[in-house]
């Protein structure tokens, strides 16, 4: 009798590893997908970070041409510092452009992203009853 007892919990033991491989490489899957959607917002903020830069850059430089205006002797500084606030501004609206660009872009890959979380949601559904066959197998070897 104690041999068939220690037989069933052995058969239970390598059907709940396997389980249990199940639910690791679900899990795997999941960092996966979360992982990439991460590198996807950093992109998307590095963006406007740069242009939020430009924006401090030509205030700064709307500023200062403006402090030197009630000056007469620095036209030369006048003109150079309108040089790089034109340069600048063309800067932004490059930036800007860009980012409507990628948003248009990004517009697309939300519908696709949305079927990635349908996807990562039935992965987590499957890593779900994974976890309840090792819960409900390690409770039938408990009870032994």
């Amino acid at each position: 009798m104690r041999r068939i007892v220690t037989s069933k919990a052995s058969g239970a033991m390598l059907s709940c590893k396997d389980d249990i491989e199940v639910l690791l490489n679900s899990i795997k899957d999941v960092e996966k997908e979360f992982d990439d959607d991460f590198q996807k917002s950093l992109m998307r903020y590095s963006s406007l970070i740069k242009i939020h830069k430009a924006l401090k850059e030509i205030k700064l430089l709307a500023n200062t041409i403006n402090s030197l205006m009630q000056d007469d002797s620095k036209s030369k500084e006048l003109e150079r510092l309108s040089k790089v606030l034109r340069e600048k501004i063309m800067e932004v609206k490059i930036l800007l452009m860009s980012d409507m660009q990628k948003s248009v872009f990004s517009a697309a890959e939300a519908m696709a992203q949305a079927g990635t979380s349908m996807t990562i949601l039935t992965d987590i559904n499957k890593l779900e009853k994974s976890f309840f066959k090792v819960e409900d197998k390690m409770r039938g070897l408990l009870s032994c």
